[in-house]
């Protein structure tokens, strides 16, 4: 078979309306034309075969599946060639053929065959129908009908290019939305805690992830080693109902002087970081108050353990 020959599949169900549908097959060798198609018949069994039928034929990438019976066989039909590249055709054998007579099918089978084998330039199809219809039945077919049916398929293929560190390095400046927040963490990595530069990152991190829990924790660790409190319980605020932030809401409550507070934080820290906040919880029986110059955390000694995420 000629690969650029169509295929088409038509599905008769044989107890519908009153036509004779033998006459309809008889005239397929007459009105089709070989050198384009090929063709199936194929007969409905059974409540719900035509929509299985259609089904297969889709699947197997038939081009024209066309319905012979009436409306409920249409129906069936075009319910399994909705979102299919297959296209649905009508030859109206049934007892009302309501659909067919509102798109203006002819009612004649070798008129409805003619058109089938006739019109597979899409603007001669649009333009005939166009005049058949009338223009407010065309209008009121594509405003109400067409939508339906309508779709754009799109495929596309990519790959995820690992960013290297000194690319996100530069990226963290220039387009932070390139980089994810492992990317992001990296690039932190690169910098002392401490540093303008270090903090400057976890937030960058936290504003392009305003959402994310461990961006918030890490953004608040951050300005905590940095000295500025009011900056990390602004972030620490977003997130201080998960458990993984408890540990440096006792931090952040030690440095700033409510040691009371701090050791509720880190006893309900027990459950997540037990060994942080037991050592935690340690270091502030023994240093009851913290002299912490400039605001500026040296997170070794005495000075609280923060739980920061990678």
């Amino acid at each position: 078979m000629n690969e650029s020959m169509k295929k088409i599949i038509f599905i008769v169900n044989p107890i519908s309306g009153t036509q004779g549908k033998e006459l309809v097959l008889n005239l397929l060798d007459e009105k089709i034309d070989k050198e384009r198609y090929t063709w199936d018949v194929v007969y409905t069994k059974r409540a719900g075969h035509a929509i299985e039928i259609a089904a297969q034929a889709a699947a197997e990438k038939a081009d024209v599946v066309v319905a012979i019976g009436g409306d409920g066989t249409i129906n069936e039909i075009g319910r399994s060639l909705v979102h299919t590249e297959t296209a649905l055709g009508i030859i109206p054998c049934g007892s009302g053929n309501g659909l067919a007579r509102h798109l203006h099918i002819p009612m004649e089978p070798k008129k409805a065959l003619e058109i089938i084998n006739k019109y597979t330039n899409p603007d001669v199809r649009e333009a005939r129908l166009k005049s058949g219809l009338g223009s407010a039945s065309y209008r009121a077919m594509m405003n109400e009908y067409y939508p339906r049916l309508r779709r754009l398929s799109i495929a596309i293929d990519y790959e995820i290019r690992e960013v290297r560190n000194s690319e996100a390095a530069t990226l963290i400046y220039t387009n932070p939305k390139m980089l994810n927040l492992q990317e992001m963490h990296g690039v932190a990595k690169n910098f002392r805690p401490g540093t303008k530069e270090y903090r400057e990152v976890y937030e960058i991190a936290a504003t392009n992830y305003p959402t994310d829990i461990v961006a918030n924790i890490n953004a608040a660790s951050a300005n905590i080693v940095y000295g500025d409190f009011d900056r990390a319980q602004q972030y620490i605020e977003r997130v201080k109902d998960d458990p993984r932030a408890w540990n440096n809401l006792g931090v952040l409550a030690w440095l700033s002087g409510d040691s009371e507070i701090a050791k509720e934080w880190f006893t309900k820290a027990l459950t997540i970081e037990p060994e942080k906040a037991q050592e935690n919880l340690n270091k502030i029986k023994q240093h009851t108050h913290l002299c912490v110059k400039d605001k500026r955390v040296a997170i070794t000694g005495q000075f609280p353990i923060l739980q920061l995420f990678f």
